[in-house]
């Protein structure tokens, strides 16, 4: 009896009722290829690292915004960070390097965020030391970066035309998480790095990432 109560008052109060998912609704393999499409299209995310033991905020969790480009073959992601950071700082405290790096979808004129994809890639950071990257390799890291944050240009790693102290980084993910937006109708949970990493290979359309002049995907370290 209550349940229908509150059925008639949600309708009538003009809100949305949850069904049970249809053949509609987002797959998995469709959500890894939008993960795989969002990676390339949103390339500003926010990293979370946690406070090291010797820290006042000793086990806390600290977020903020920064770059990816998708350099490495998937599921790795190139990251240029620096160490006055204080995410980074916080990320290599730990031995491990871990981190986890979240992008949200960008929808014009949509009403509703919650309604937009997000994804966390949860992982560790792998700090590139400058004399262990062939030239060959930098080259193409550089170019490839800088074609998705041209403004990158000014911290680029051993350029003495800046002040900045910056290194490059490789983001490797060990599990991802999604949710595509409502659960009726979108995909909801992790995503197997496997399944992620094959998805759109051998795909080819106008639109497709790589179609994409960037002097990138070429990096196999």
């Amino acid at each position: 009896m209550l349940g229908s109560l509150f059925l008639v008052f949600t309708l009538l109060m003009g809100g949305a009722v949850a069904t049970p998912a249809t053949e509609s609704r987002e797959s998995i393999e469709a959500a890894a290829y939008h993960v795989k499409e969002m990676v390339h299209r949103q390339t500003t995310g926010t990293i979370a690292s946690v406070f090291p033991p010797d820290s006042e905020h000793a086990g806390h969790p600290f977020a903020l915004m920064e770059y990816h480009a998708p350099c490495f073959p998937a599921p790795a992601l190139t990251m240029l960070l620096m160490p006055i950071a204080l995410s980074t700082r916080n990320i290599l405290a730990n031995s491990s390097h871990p981190a986890t790096y979240t992008i949200s979808e960008k929808v014009p004129f949509d009403p509703s965020p919650m309604s937009q994809a997000r994804v966390a890639f949860i992982g560790n950071i792998t700090v590139m030391k400058y004399e262990n990257i062939p030239e060959d390799e930098l080259e193409i890291m550089e170019k490839c970066f800088t074609w998705y944050h041209p403004d990158a240009k000014s911290w680029i790693p051993y350029q003495s035309q800046h002040p900045f102290n910056s290194f490059w980084a490789k983001f490797q993910p060990s599990d991802i998480y999604y949710v595509g937006g409502f659960g009726d109708s979108h995909y909801i949970g992790h995503i197997p790095i496997d399944l992620y990493t094959k998805v759109g290979e051998g795909v080819k359309s106008s639109d497709h990432w790589s179609d994409r002049n960037v002097p990138s995907l070429r990096i196999q370290n």
